[in-house]
This record gives C-alpha cells, sequence and structure tokens, in this order.
C-alpha cells in the first residue's frame, strides 16, 4: 500500500492490508505482521488510556509522582523493542531436499504437472496428479533461477534452486485461474509476480523525446530507483528474499537498463537524430559495469541472453552468418551454447527460405556444446522444414463452437486459409476484422476461412469466439501446445497459412489480412479466385 502512502507500522493501515491479503498468511502464521503491529498499538493505547481515564490529566497520568515517568519510559521502551523485533524482516532458510508439491482444483483433469527449464524448456520432473494432489522430490542440482511449471493448460514461472521446497496451490474455475506459492521462496516468487508487468515507457514509447544525455539520466534513474524498489521489498508477512535473489535482480535489472541504453535508443536516435553524434554521459558507465556478460550464472535468464544477443546483431546487422560468428567467437561455455541456441531459433522463424535455414543451423551446431540444445533445434528445423510448399498439412485436433470434434481432413477437397490466434493477442483482434471482411468476400463450397485458438482456456475463447462472423469455422485446439503449435512451429501469432485440397501447403505464413498482399496472394495461388470480380 506504499503507492497509497499508507505506512505500515500505522495502525489504521491494518485493514486495508489484511484486505489485500485475503488468503491469509502465506508463511503459516496466525497473524499478519501488521496485524501484529496493530495488536501491540492496541494495547499501548488501552494502557495509556486507561492511566488518563483513572488520574484525568496528563500530568498525573504519567510523570506525577516520579516513578509513573520510569514505568512510563519502561513501557515505551518496551513498545520500541517489540515493535523492532516484530518489524525486522525475515528470511526464510533452505529445506534438506528440493520438493514441489502442491493441490489443483480443475473442472477439466489434470493428469500430471511437469517442471521445465529455459531455454529449451527441457522436463526436469514430471509429477503425477492424485485425486488432485501431487509430490515430487528433484534431485538434479538445481541452480537458483527461474523455471516454468506446467499442469494442463496452466503455466507458471517459479523460483527456486537446490533445497527449496515450494507448494503450489491452483484453483482453475472458468475462465479465472488463481495460483498461490508458499514454501521456502515466498518473497522471490511474490516479488516475480509484483514486477512482472514492470516497463520504463519513458524509455520506450517517448524516447524519440530524449537526447542521449537525458535518455541516460532517465535509464540511471530508473536503475537507481529499481535498486531502492528491491532493496526495500518485503511481503505482507515482512517475508525478505534471500541474498542470491536479490543478487541476480541486482544484475537483471542492469541488463534490461542496458539493453535499452545500448542496443533500443541508438535505433531510435539514428532515425530521429541521424546528423547528431550518439555520446553519453560517464555516469552511464556505472550501470554498464553492473552488466557484467561474462557472468555465467546469468546464462538461464532471458534478459542476460537478449541483451548479449542485441549488442552483437547491432554491430553485425541482418547478415546472419555474421551474426551467428559473432555470438560463437565472442561467448565461452553456457552462455555461448544458451545465446547462440535463442539467436538461432529466433532466425529460423524469420528465414522464410528453407534453403537458407540449413545452412544457419549448421553453423550454430559446430559451435554449441549441449547436446540436448542440438537436438532441439534440429527438431525445430525439420518442422519447419517440413511446412515448406507442397508439404503435407499435419493434421490437429480441434473443437468447433457447437462442441463438435473436428479436424483438417473434415475441410478436404477445399482450400483452407488458417488463422491461428488467441484472445489475449491484440494484433490478433485488430487483423480479425480484414480476416471477417475477406471470408465474407470469398467463403464458398471451394475455399474455407477457419480461424483456429490456442487460449489456455476453452470458455475463454467461447465467449469471444461466439461474436464473429458465421463464415469463418471457429476452432479451438485441443492440446495447442503439443498438438498444433508445435506441428505448425508457431512461435509468434497471429500466423496466417494456406492449404490446399489435397491438404498440402501452399503458404505456410502469409501476410496479415490488412496487407494487400493477402488479398493478392490468394488471388494468386487459387485459380477460380483470378475469375472473381474485385
Amino acid at each position: 500500500f506504499t503507492g497509497f502512502g499508507v505506512l505500515r507500522w500505522f495502525p489504521y493501515s491494518a485493514t486495508a492490508l489484511t484486505a489485500s491479503a485475503y488468503q491469509g498468511s502465506a508463511a503459516g502464521g496466525l497473524l499478519l505482521h501488521h496485524e501484529q503491529l496493530s495488536l501491540l498499538w492496541t494495547v499501548l493505547l488501552l494502557w495509556a488510556g486507561y492511566q488518563y481515564f483513572v488520574r484525568k490529566t496528563v500530568m498525573q497520568a504519567f510523570f506525577h509522582p516520579a516513578k509513573r515517568i520510569f514505568i512510563f519510559v519502561a513501557v515505551i521502551i518496551a513498545f520500541v523493542t517489540l515493535a523492532w523485533i516484530i518489524s525486522r524482516p525475515s528470511v526464510l532458510g533452505t529445506y534438506n531436499k528440493t520438493v514441489l508439491n502442491g493441490r489443483i482444483q480443475s473442472a477439466t483433469a489434470v493428469s500430471q504437472v511437469v517442471l521445465l527449464q529455459a531455454p529449451a524448456y527441457d522436463t526436469l520432473i514430471k509429477i503425477p496428479v492424485v485425486n488432485g494432489k501431487f509430490h515430487g522430490t528433484i534431485t538434479a542440482p538445481l541452480n537458483p533461477g527461474i523455471y516454468y511449471v506446467q499442469a494442463g493448460n496452466y503455466r507458471s514461472e517459479l523460483f527456486l534452486g537446490t533445497n527449496d521446497s515450494l507448494f503450489l496451490e491452483v484453483t482453475i474455475k472458468d475462465t479465472r485461474v488463481d495460483d498461490k506459492v508458499t514454501g521456502t521462496r515466498i518473497a522471490e516468487n511474490e516479488y516475480l509476480r509484483a514486477n512482472r508487468r514492470v516497463s520504463w515507457w519513458n524509455l520506450t514509447d517517448y524516447a524519440y523525446n530524449l537526447k542521449p544525455a537525458a535518455y541516460a539520466l532517465a535509464a540511471f534513474e530508473a536503475w537507481q530507483e529499481g535498486l531502492k524498489k528491491l532493496d526495500r521489498f518485503k511481503t505482507i508477512d515482512n517475508l525478505k528474499p534471500r541474498p542470491d535473489f536479490i543478487a541476480q535482480q541486482r544484475k537483471l535489472l542492469a541488463f534490461k537498463l542496458m539493453d535499452l541504453v545500448d542496443n533500443y535508443y541508438p535505433q531510435v536516435h539514428a532515425v530521429y537524430y541521424p546528423n547528431d553524434v550518439l555520446k553519453y554521459p560517464g555516469f552511464i558507465d556505472r550501470l554498464r559495469k553492473e552488466a557484467n556478460i561474462s557472468d555465467s550464472s546469468m546464462a538461464g535468464f532471458a534478459d542476460f541472453r537478449n541483451y548479449i544477443a542485441g549488442s552483437l546483431r547491432t554491430k553485425t546487422g541482418r547478415n546472419d552468418s555474421l551474426y551467428i560468428a559473432a555470438i560463437a567467437t565472442s561467448q565461452t561455455g553456457k552462455i555461448k551454447d544458451y545465446v547462440l541456441f535463442d539467436a538461432v531459433q529466433n532466425e529460423l522463424f524469420r528465414i522464410k527460405d528453407s534453403a537458407k535455414r540449413v545452412p544457419v543451423v549448421q553453423q550454430a551446431l559446430a559451435s554449441i556444446s549441449d547436446v540436448s540444445l542440438k537436438n532441439v533445434l534440429v527438431r525445430k528445423m525439420l518442422r519447419l522444414q517440413n511446412l515448406g510448399r507442397g508439404r503435407k498439412a499435419p493434421n490437429f485436433s480441434a473443437t468447433a463452437l457447437n462442441g463438435a470434434a473436428f479436424d483438417l481432413a473434415k475441410l478436404s477437397n477445399r482450400y483452407v486459409v488458417l488463422d491461428v490466434w488467441a484472445t489475449w493477442c491484440q494484433p490478433c483482434k485488430k487483423e480479425a476484422p480484414y480476416f471477417e471482411e475477406l471470408a465474407d468476400k470469398y467463403t464458398s463450397e471451394q475455399l474455407a476461412f477457419v480461424s483456429v485458438s490456442n487460449d489456455e482456456n476453452k470458455n475463454t475463447w467461447r465467449m469471444a469466439a461466439a461474436g464473429n462472423k458465421a463464415r469463418v469455422l471457429q476452432l479451438w485446439a485441443l492440446d495447442a501446445e503439443a498438438d498444433f503449435v508445435q506441428s505448425f512451429s508457431v512461435s509468434s501469432i497471429p500466423r496466417y497459412l494456406l492449404i490446399d485440397p489435397k491438404g498440402n501447403i501452399v503458404h505456410a505464413d502469409l501476410p496479415p489480412p490488412s496487407d494487400p498482399q493477402f488479398e493478392a496472394t490468394l488471388q494468386q495461388e487459387i485459380a477460380f479466385l483470378s475469375n472473381r470480380i474485385l
């Protein structure tokens, strides 16, 4: 409640703070930290009020005779001491093994919980769910960092490491998902959630208004404010993160801001101030020193890898071969493997010519040491190669708005224009009217327009899709991640594909419907459309 100016030690803030923690103490305490302070205030004020009520004046109540001064001072000392003890933040310790357990309540049956590790999302452990409960012990050592837990359509990030024990409670009801993390990393996970959507709009949306000195100052001030916020952070239970987490977050904050300073702003500056030399004030070096690109302990964090990749991309331009070579020669060990993996993944989806993908992957494979990362890249490349023109389109299972089961085979003997979207995707919503307009114009017995949602929640999709035009067939992929998303190598949405009547891919990545080239491509690829009056 610091955003509203409410002080934790102020007694009247207790009701507001309690309301914000309606689920109770995450640490399992009977009373929250501020509730303990409120009780202490209550005892002090009741004692003081009683003394004044009995003796009628302040002097008689607390200062006369002289012994009452000592009693008053003793009470104040006791109050201050207890308040200090209660207000002192606690840091949770470790456990004797690494455990992930919890409870899941969902109308849709969930059979297992999977813990994944970035960047390749390797499976660390699969834990069966029995009667809505799961319990698993992880024997492999875990570096403290961000991991991902997936259970059915639920997916979330967790911070944990070796000898941490976490309890995850998930409730999925209709379109709402409530989850709560307790255990040895309560403060760390609460901090991540509280800062998940932090952005510096003045450094991004309004960067064009700032000259280099002003931009550097804004970034420096954002860094200092972020450090202050991190150092002061504590949960409503008065828990602080462990030092390992704080150290990591300090570094990540530096990498996020230096990515803007070194990689984002130079592009803006080149556009809006083409005749000016980009030169930052010397104080920005204090921030730059915090962004140590040789720190291999940070390799598992995307913000760290993005900064390195962005810096090298700025130096090498759009030449893929030079870019991959720069990563391979400038980095070593895990950093090199992870940054290369990220870079090649991004390039795979950007490169439309299948013949150009192969040398990029081969160049990276020669430099990556991690076998699992190599295998993932090869699999992704093969999937994309299989989406080339004339290849058989992968089949998929889906549900229509009327509840009927659907698959691609049911649309045989027709051209199919496929739109991949989700309700949370703003670009998808922007393109939807253009897609529907073309569906109105061209839908026939020979051509179908189909929208496939990869929303995690079926009800969310149904409510959004029900309002769309009837000429677009609305489908929801039953298992989007394992079946549809991977089969069609969907790395971002919206995504548009064209499939011919024999089920072969004509175009695996059409331009958006708002682009005139979308309609032109349909006319070019589908012979009978060229005879239509436009």
